[in-house]
């Protein structure tokens, strides 16, 4: 029986089954190794309304967090860091929160002085800049300065806002 024998339906029912059979396993690995244990840490999240896991080939997945009014931003931001880290390895983390007009307006204004402190480490000036801003726009702020990041932290009447800047200083030791 040669190759020619083969009927060409087999051969193309067969390609298909195995292609059916890859993606499949492929979709119930991550399922089971992924999504399932990310979705169970998460749920356990005091503050985390939803997520949404994003891959881009040859990118760490991202992880988008719709975070509520939660007290302390940066403690839940580096908690939830390691949590994922321990799930997916090396991942993006992205936090939506819930602005107002008032606080899309505020950072609009606000976010220059963030990112200049960011490069110019005048930290003490920036502090003093968005906190006037901010008593102007009549926003409960709290800013904090770590060694990797910025976190702004606003709340109005109407919404939150959650404002994460990476400091770049990741294996600098600042």
């Amino acid at each position: 029986m040669g190759l020619s024998d083969l009927n060409a339906k087999r051969i193309a029912l067969i390609f298909l089954v195995t292609v059916v059979a890859l993606v499949g396993g492929n979709a119930a690995y991550a399922y089971l190794t992924v999504e399932r244990p990310v979705a169970a840490y998460l749920s356990t999240r005091e503050g985390v309304l939803s997520y949404q896991i994003s891959r881009t080939p040859g990118s760490p997945p991202e992880v988008t967090i719709k975070l509520d009014r939660v007290p302390d931003l940066p403690d839940l931001y580096k908690e939830l860091e390691t949590g994922l880290a321990a799930k997916l390895g090396a991942c993006r983390l992205v936090i939506q929160d819930s602005r107002s007009p008032e606080l899309v307006s505020f950072w609009d204004r606000a976010h220059l002085a963030v990112h200049e402190a960011v490069t110019s480490g005048q930290f003490v000036a920036m502090n003093d800049r968005v906190t006037a801003l901010a008593q102007e726009y009549g926003i409960d702020l709290r800013v904090t300065v770590e060694a990797e990041r910025v976190y702004l932290q606003g709340l109005d009447a109407d919404g939150y806002l959650y404002q994460v800047v990476d400091r770049g200083t990741r294996g600098a030791g600042g």
